[in-house]
């Protein structure tokens, strides 16, 4: 009986009706992101120089027009980068959330830099260091939760995020993985298990319609981040 409530459900859905009945809830996310990591992610070690100096990665800047909103919290905002460029692109404010202290170190080093060149101001840039579970309350200050390649690495807590932000933020926009969306459709799983499935463009499409939101905005091309965008209806 099992199996076939499983192979009937949609996946996301399943996995919701797990995490319900599945307690303790995972801390995969601070566990793995928390502060035990101790290095950057390649996209800023690898492109250090050109960030300090302006420059803005190509798969970056692609996202940039595709986020709506003035007010934007972005969830695993890593070094910074997607945050401050929507903050040069004149966004009224952007709060930039991890829970890594050194990439936390590094968007402060990144959003120095960008200030002193004038290309953002202190005033539309906020960096926040901490679980989002503990910084809920930013939520009500935001119309745009935005959330770059992280979604997955929640677990059984996806929604209980999405129920929170789902009271608040009028836009969503996920972007996944494009390796990981191509691991799971090919079978493969990885440490996230059927979590990965957040990665792909149906599983962040079947999450928003979950918590209430119309999808505004697709994009999967081949080779490229899937990204989602909905609107709360």
């Amino acid at each position: 009986m099992k199996a076939l409530v499983r192979k009937l459900l949609p996946t996301g859905l399943w996995l919701h009706l797990r995490a319900l009945k599945d307690k303790p809830r995972s801390t995969y996310y601070a566990d793995v992101y928390g502060s035990g990591l101790s290095r950057n992610h390649p996209h800023f070690s690898d492109n250090r120089k050109l960030l300090l100096a302006g420059k803005i990665p190509a798969d970056v800047a692609r996202l940039v027009p595709l986020i709506p909103g003035q007010r934007i919290l972005e969830i695993g905002a890593g070094e910074g980068i997607l945050s401050l460029a929507l903050a040069r692109d004149g966004r009224q404010k952007v709060y930039s959330l991890d829970v890594t202290p050194v990439r936390h170190e590094a968007a402060k080093m990144l959003r120095d830099a960008w200030l002193a060149a004038g290309a953002v101001t202190e005033d539309q840039t906020h960096l926040v260091l901490g679980d989002v579970f503990e910084h809920l309350n930013l939520l009500r200050d935001i119309d745009t939760v935005v959330a770059s390649r992280v979604i997955y690495y929640f677990h059984d807590r996806i929604d209980e995020l999405f129920a929170e932000v789902g009271t608040s933020a009028k836009h969503v926009a996920l972007v996944g993985n494009a390796e990981r969306a191509l691991w799971w459709r090919m079978g493969k799983r990885d440490s996230l298990g059927e979590f990965a499935y957040y990665a792909t463009v149906e599983g962040m499409t079947e999450l928003l319609r979950r918590h209430g939101y119309e999808i505004t905005f697709t994009d999967s091309k081949r080779g490229k981040d899937p990204v989602v965008v909905g609107q709360r209806v």
